[in-house]
C-alpha cells in the first residue's frame, strides 16, 4: 500500500514510532497491562506490528517532526528522530524542528517564544505542501552547502532550526 495524497502534509508531535523503543526510554511506565499484553522482550512482534517505523517505506506525504528535547514521555529518540531519519535514507520530503529545554508540554505551557516558533514553523510547512507558498528552509540543499552547515557551530540559546538537510 503506498500513502500519498496529492496536495497533502503532516505535522507530527510528540510522536511514537517505535512502541518498543518507547516502552524502555519512556517516562510513563502505567501503560503496559492496557496496552500490550506483554512486555517488548516477551512480545516483540505485537510492538513491531503497531510501529509506524514497521511501514516507513508506504509513507510519501510530506512530513514534519515538532520535537522537545527535554521530552521523557514521547523520547525524541523512539519517534521523530527515527521516523525523520528513515524517510531521509528513503528521499522523502520531510524535516525535524527541535526545541531545546521543551518537554512533553511545549504547545501548552513551553517558553513563549518556542510555542510562537512551534506554530510558524507548523504553518510554514503546510504552506509549502498545500499552499505552494515558497519555504527554502524546508528544501533540501546541495551536499556542499550541507557541510558548510554543518561546520557552522549555533549556540545551545539560538532559536531551533529545521532539520530539513541532515540523514
Amino acid at each position: 500500500m503506498r500513502v500519498r495524497l496529492m496536495g497533502s502534509a503532516a505535522v507530527s508531535q510528540r510522536d511514537i514510532s517505535n512502541w518498543a523503543s518507547w516502552w524502555y526510554t519512556a517516562d510513563f511506565t502505567l501503560f503496559q497491562p492496557n496496552w500490550f499484553k506483554a512486555p517488548p522482550f516477551q512480545d516483540p512482534q505485537d510492538y513491531t506490528n503497531r510501529s509506524a517505523i514497521t511501514y516507513v517505506e508506504n509513507i510519501h506525504t510530506p512530513t514534519m517532526f515538532v520535537l522537545g528535547e527535554a521530552d521523557y514521555r514521547t523520547p525524541p529518540g523512539s519517534g521523530g528522530e527515527q521516523l525523520f531519519r528513515a524517510l531521509k535514507l528513503l528521499k522523502r520530503p520531510t524535516a525535524m524542528v527541535e526545541f531545546p529545554r521543551e518537554s512533553h508540554e511545549l504547545s501548552r505551557s513551553g517558553e513563549p517564544w518556542h510555542r510562537i516558533e512551534r506554530l510558524d514553523h507548523i504553518v510554514g510547512w503546510f504552506d509549502k505542501w498545500l499552499m505552494g507558498v515558497p519555504h527554502p528552509e524546508y528544501d533540501v540543499r546541495p551536499e556542499k552547502q550541507v557541510e558548510k552547515t554543518k561546520q557552522q557551530s549555533t549556540p545551545p540559546s539560538a532559536p531551533s532550526k529545521p532539520s530539513a538537510n541532515q540523514p
